[in-house]
């Protein structure tokens, strides 16, 4: 039976099927229709329906997270946060006009300096008792330099955003929330706003031995797979070398390693893909195109181990969708010490670390995890009910919904 809620997600970047925009937006519309909620995505103007399928988006924004991040504007670049808020406020405004009353949940899981105060100035204009719900996600660490444990120039637009928030949040229902405990404890720093955990939906249930460490004929090859796109902050320069080191293991066939390493605008990351174009390492194989939803988990369950060498400057606090979906996948994981993913491993096994950036040590932790495997399969599967029981898209949506319907 239709009920009388709404939820509407409000995602800037949403275009297509590439990333976790797309998944965020996708589960929580499967979760909508399962309980008869009505749902609609307010997206960026360039989504494509033929892209995105039975998902109902509204081409929208014309601004989106990376074009805010880009500096594009003739503007002096201290001034890009205010112009990205008002653009962002000018869109969400005539989208929203005449629509969205207290029956309304509107959930942002992409929300950084460039909306806060455009949200503050929509929520403004709203009356009181017909305000709809708004919750707003936050998934990264942009505000604070691991290296010098220092805030950056961008947290004052933070906390200028969050003080107007602030003033609307007092008569109005408006929730903060974050994807993981380290999060929870900056952002506490940056807003007296009550600052809730998130769980992180992306846990298809995958294919646990989905991998080729059982061969026919008894051979044994350990495949590893680098899913999500190849950037810098992501480890990727490190990887190509360790990959280079590891040409041994690679050539006597004990490893295979799969990379999806579509890149944009990452000058580091490119040279390090053309490195190993022409390195022609055996057993390495480079998917230079994005994957659409259906590939991209094709590649996740083809793993016995799925690499995630982040860099710890940028993933300390911050949380990887793709560890999510490894560990619902019964897939265990390579990544590096002093990241939220390493935190993870440390709580309940499941993967072997590494030194941040340190090919070398790189190599060593995937010789490891290869000659582990078995041993890790079994941690990830002892941990695999309390993971999933949390890291949910239902768990999402009841948390977003029954918390933010009035």
């Amino acid at each position: 039976m239709p009920s009388d809620r709404s939820l509407c997600i409000v995602d800037q970047s949403l275009k297509d099927q590439v990333g976790h925009f797309y998944e965020y937006a996708h589960c929580l519309y499967q979760c909508a229709r399962n309980r008869g909620d009505r749902f609609v995505v307010l997206g960026h103007r360039e989504a494509s329906a033929a892209q995105l399928g039975d998902l109902p988006v509204e081409p929208i924004f014309r601004l989106s997270f990376f074009d805010q991040f880009g500096r594009q504007s003739r503007v002096a670049p201290q001034l890009d946060p205010l112009r990205s808020n008002l653009s962002f406020y000018t869109d969400l405004k005539a989208a929203l006009r005449r629509r969205a009353d207290a029956s309304w949940v509107l959930f942002m899981p992409t929300l950084c300096h460039n909306e806060l105060l455009g949200w503050a100035w929509w929520l403004a204009r709203r009356p009181a008792a017909a305000a709809p719900s708004v919750v707003l996600l936050i998934r990264g660490s942009y505000y604070f330099d691991y290296a010098s444990q220092q805030w950056n120039h961008l947290a004052r637009w933070a906390r200028l955003g969050f003080r107007a928030l602030e003033r609307v949040a007092a008569r109005r229902p408006l929730r903060i929330a974050v994807d993981s405990d380290c999060l929870q404890s900056l952002y506490r720093r940056l807003t007296r706003l009550p600052v809730e955990v998130f769980p992180i939906p992306h846990t298809r249930p995958g294919s646990p031995g989905g991998g080729r460490f059982a061969r026919a004929g008894g051979a044994a090859r350990v495949r590893m797979v680098l899913p999500g796109g190849a950037r810098s902050e992501k480890g990727f320069v490190a990887l190509a070398e360790a990959l280079r080191q590891l040409a041994p293991d690679l050539e006597a066939g004990s490893l295979e390693v799969a990379l999806q390493c579509n890149i944009s605008g990452d000058p580091p990351a490119l040279r390090a893909r053309e490195q190993l174009e022409e390195w022609r390492l055996p057993n390495v194989s480079l998917l230079k195109e994005p994957l659409n939803a259906a590939d991209y988990y094709s590649l996740l369950d083809s793993s016995d181990v799925v690499l995630i060498p982040y860099r710890s400057g940028d993933y300390w606090a911050r949380t990887s969708g793709i560890l999510a979906e490894a560990f619902a996948a019964g897939k265990p994981v390579v990544t590096t010490a002093a990241t939220w993913m390493a935190g993870q491993v440390e709580q309940g096994g499941g993967g072997v670390l590494c030194r941040d950036e340190d090919p070398a040590d790189l190599a060593r932790a995937m010789r490891e995890a290869r000659d582990r495997l078995p041993d890790l399969r079994a941690e990830v599967a002892a941990r695999l009910a309390a993971w999933v029981a949390f890291h949910n898209p239902d768990t999402l949506y009841r948390m977003v919904m029954d918390g933010g319907c009035r």
